[in-house]
């Protein structure tokens, strides 16, 4: 049990013990519980320590998922752009009465459109 500083010079005074000898008793004290100060700061930081390497972990699976995620819309997207310069390419040889190839390109660019909107990303153009 600790007791306060005052409480312990009040007991040092009553028990008659001499300056010397109170002032190693105090040492000691004040030694020990830095002592303790330090045990609950070591604990405490590996506690801090283990979270944030948790926390990274999980950070870095959420990297990796993102990644993925990017890498298969960015496969669609090159999907889409192929299909539509395609549909280009042949809508500039056909006459301008096939309005369903129109349609169908409409429909292909409003698709990648909204790829890159759902990403924000900037279309090229």
């Amino acid at each position: 049990m600790t007791q306060s500083t005052k409480a312990l010079n009040k007991l040092l005074k009553k028990k008659g013990i001499s300056k010397d000898r109170a002032k190693e008793i105090k040492q000691e004290r004040r030694t020990l519980k830095n002592r303790g100060y330090a045990a609950n700061c070591r604990v405490k930081r590996e506690e801090e320590e283990d979270q944030i390497k948790a926390d990274i972990e999980v950070l870095k699976a959420k990297k990796a998922k993102l990644s993925e995620e990017i890498a298969q819309n960015g496969f669609e997207m090159d999907y889409y752009e192929k299909g539509n310069e395609e549909l280009r390419r042949k809508l500039a040889v056909m006459d301008k009465e096939d309005q369903v190839l129109l349609f169908i390109l409409f429909f292909v660019d409003s698709a990648i459109s909204r790829v890159f909107y759902s990403f924000r990303l900037k279309r090229p153009r």
